[in-house]
């Protein structure tokens, strides 16, 4: 994922990019200023359990309600938002996706796919089993022609 730093003074954060992966949850977080630097997964898990034990607290915005902290999240609570099953297990996870606060929290600042598939290749079920016809859909009748050997391009 790809989170950006949005704020200073209190540090505020967004994500702008997810992407699945099969390999460890990785981050890219770029600075104010342009700079980027890779967070580990070590350091991911981390920030998300030190987010998590505020959560568990009742002192995390991600369990206020989102208007109450329109300027933003900090880093662990973003971070918590956009990838809380992958990095600290689905406990929490599930009792977070029970909260409304957090699911508007999530809506507003984590966006995309479901915080527990976020390490998880995208299941794309049978698409490629649907009929297709038309110029690239390989209808039989009409394509055999362009597929014999004799064809040639340009004359």
């Amino acid at each position: 994922m790809v989170i950006e730093q949005t704020g200073k003074a209190p540090d505020t954060y967004q994500v702008l990019e997810k992407h699945p992966t099969s390999g460890p949850t990785r981050a890219i977080l770029k600075d104010m200023d342009g700079n980027e630097r890779f967070l580990s997964e070590e350091e991911l898990r981390k920030i998300a359990e030190e987010e998590a034990a505020r959560v568990e607290a009742g002192t995390s915005n991600l369990t206020q309600n989102p208007e109450m902290h329109s300027g933003g999240l900090s880093l662990g609570e973003t971070i918590l938002a956009a990838a809380a099953g992958s990095l600290i297990g689905g406990m929490l996870a599930n009792r977070l996706m029970g909260n409304q606060n957090f699911q508007r929290t999530q809506q507003r600042y984590g966006g995309g796919r479901p915080t527990s598939t976020i390490s998880q290749p995208l299941n794309r079920q049978a698409t490629n089993s649907q009929t297709r016809s038309g110029f690239f859909g390989g209808n039989s009748s009409s394509s055999s022609s362009a597929r014999s050997g004799t064809s040639s391009f340009g004359g």
